[in-house]
């Protein structure tokens, strides 16, 4: 069953083909991954199922429903959360007000004037939403820490944690793992796993092909704006195309 269905996605910029009939669906409960070299257009598609942008032609249906005139912040309502391949946390507010925040979408369609209280404060639901997720990821250490002051690879896992305080059922985890260190990389690793176990579906893309491989169901493979292969970790590491254009020959071997 498809969760997220892409129908022949296609963006033009100025002439520019970006996207060309992107076509694939993301299965609930999984872990599907995009992957391509720079400039084969990921975070333009991220961009356009996020509401960012509008494709040129195509269609998106999540759950069965069109996404394709929603906004960014009505996708977010429906359960789609994303992080960003540059750490965008409120640099200057402690880790529980930042997970304050990542409920905002949320709060608004429960309590219309919620946006006009301090984000600061949180009321008792919200601190405790944000405290359990922090426990989860053992980051409630740092809950009274401003965020400026944490490791930068901390700083990333809180960042996923306040996309997930959201509640979200489709988790998109754009290059988590950039700048990150291999004791870093190894625990954002556990997080997906965990993520995925507690029935979030996660789209991830990243260039980490170690850990592509290792928490991918399924993964996608983008070539100048062309999708070229879609299939498990052992189907795509074996193809000759996406050997060529990406993996590399060192890729031949199984993995």
């Amino acid at each position: 069953m498809a969760f997220l269905q892409l129908n022949d996605i296609s963006m033009e910029f100025s002439g520019i083909h970006a996207l060309d009939g992107v076509k694939f669906a993301v299965r609930p409960g999984t872990v599907t991954s995009l992957i391509g070299p720079n400039g084969a257009g990921k975070t333009t598609l991220v961009n356009i199922i996020t509401g960012v942008l509008k494709p040129t032609s195509g269609t998106l249906s999540f759950e069965g429903q069109p996404l394709d005139n929603a906004t960014p912040r009505r996708i977010a309502k429906r359960g789609i959360r994303r992080t960003f391949q540059t750490v965008r946390l409120f640099p200057g507010l402690t880790v529980m007000e930042n997970l304050i925040i990542g409920q905002y979408a949320n709060q608004v369609s429960e309590r219309p004037f919620a946006s006009l209280l301090p984000f600061g404060w949180g009321d008792r639901k919200q601190r405790d939403a944000a405290q359990d997720v922090l426990q989860r990821f053992e980051l409630d250490m740092h809950a009274g820490t401003v965020a400026s002051e944490l490791a930068y690879g901390t700083q990333r896992r809180v960042e996923i944690a306040r996309a997930l305080v959201g509640e979200p059922k489709l988790l998109i985890l754009d290059e988590p793992a950039a700048g990150m260190n291999d004791v870093e990389t190894a625990q954002l690793r556990r997080d997906i796993e965990a993520i995925r176990a507690s029935g979030v579906t996660v789209f991830l893309i990243e260039h980490d092909m170690s850990l592509v491989m290792a928490v991918s169901d399924d993964i996608v493979v983008l070539d100048f704006g062309k999708q070229i292969a879609q299939g498990s970790p052992d189907e795509v590491s074996r193809n000759p195309e996406v050997i060529k254009s990406y993996l590399g020959a060192a890729s031949c071997a199984p993995m």
